[in-house]
């Protein structure tokens, strides 16, 4: 059994250590010795109690790979409500399995999920720890699917802590639910959180600080995406294959100084094995401009390749 305090407990204690420092103060008074000693016994302090609870945060991620913290009306001191937890773990699973889908650009039919990405991504209850409810997560090991782990897990748990980000700008926003499928699953995800009062802190190894949302930032979040539409067009281009990769299926494009940068279809990515960076060539792109309200999301569009061929 581990010795270290539960990390909500540590970081109650650094909260309230924090509160107690004077407002505004970054350093002390240059000519003030005694001031310079309470200023590092303090600093000592604050360290001391980050490093404990880092260690914590990893002694309760342990062999998990996503962690969950719950607070709020559906937490009845230890314990949380069953219907509550269901659909939320459901939820979850159905945004990341689209969040996977989306970055790794499986091809699909029907609005299915290809059976090894299910496998790659599906979570497994690690054990809880201690919190209002803590609640641990893990995937499958390369030893339990029986073949090597290739797809692109923590890049995609990486974008579902982002996603829970409260402060996370409207572009980045728009750009990370740029699919349907993943803004469909990302709203059903916050609409939960917002119904049943719920605040909830997500951490992986990669984001041991975490993101914390309450039910009110994720009443906004949804009311915001009630509000977000999209228009599509097809353009044809012209000009240089200037970055790309197969592997993470993007492409960067320059077009009379001008950069066009994505995520590429099945279709292109069959095509671009036969291309080089720096040939010219003809390719079909879809852009989507999003709107929040009827006014456009500033400075952000996204762009998806759809074809591509070398100019002969």
């Amino acid at each position: 059994m581990s010795t270290l305090r539960p990390s909500s407990e540590i970081e109650a204690q650094l909260e309230a250590f924090l509160a107690t420092l004077p407002a505004g103060v970054t350093a002390p008074p240059a000519d003030d010795f005694a001031a310079g000693l309470q200023w590092s016994s303090w600093q000592n302090h604050r360290q001391e109690l980050e490093r404990e609870l880092e260690a914590a945060r990893l002694d309760e991620l342990a062999e998990a790979d996503l962690m969950f913290a719950f607070s709020g009306a559906p937490v009845f001191q230890h314990d949380i409500k069953a219907g509550f937890l269901g659909a939320f773990l459901s939820k979850t699973q159905s945004l990341i399995n689209a969040l996977a889908q989306a970055m790794e650009q499986k091809p699909t039919e029907r609005g299915s999920i290809a059976n090894s990405l299910v496998e790659d991504y599906r979570l497994l209850f690690a054990g809880t720890f201690p919190s209002s409810f803590g609640l641990r997560l893990r995937l499958h090991s390369s030893n339990e699917l029986g073949r090597l782990h290739l797809s692109q897990t923590a890049a995609v748990l990486d974008q579902f802590c982002t996603l829970i980000d409260p402060d996370l700008g409207q572009a980045e926003l728009v750009k990370a639910v740029a699919s349907q499928r993943v803004k469909t699953h990302y709203y059903d995800l916050v609409e939960i959180l917002s119904k049943e009062g719920a605040q909830m802190t997500v951490r992986t190894k990669a984001r041991l600080k975490g993101f914390k949302i309450n039910a009110q930032q994720a009443r906004d979040r949804a009311t915001w995406m009630d509000g977000l539409t999209e228009s599509t067009a097809v353009l044809p281009l012209e000009g240089i294959l200037t970055g790309g990769s197969i592997a993470t299926n993007k492409f960067e494009l320059e077009v009379d100084e001008e950069f066009y940068r994505g995520r590429i279809s099945p279709e292109a990515k069959a095509q671009m094995k036969d291309l080089k960076l720096g040939e010219r060539v003809t390719a079909e792109v879809i852009e989507t401009t999003f709107f929040a309200e009827e006014a456009v999301v500033e400075g952000h569009a996204t762009y998806f390749l759809k074809s591509i061929a070398r100019v002969v």
